[in-house]
């Protein structure tokens, strides 16, 4: 069975789904925001 397939709405619900997380960092600030919110964060820069 495909991974996708075991995590049912994996895009909305992520493990950190619910948590605010700030990004001081100018240094690859962008990808680690996105790689946060792949996960459910929202994200502040």
């Amino acid at each position: 069975m495909d991974e996708e397939q075991q995590r049912p709405d994996s895009g909305r619900h992520g493990p950190l789904a619910g948590f605010t997380v700030g990004v001081t960092a100018a240094r690859r600030a962008d990808e680690l925001g996105a790689l946060l919110q792949r996960r459910g964060a929202v994200v502040l820069h």
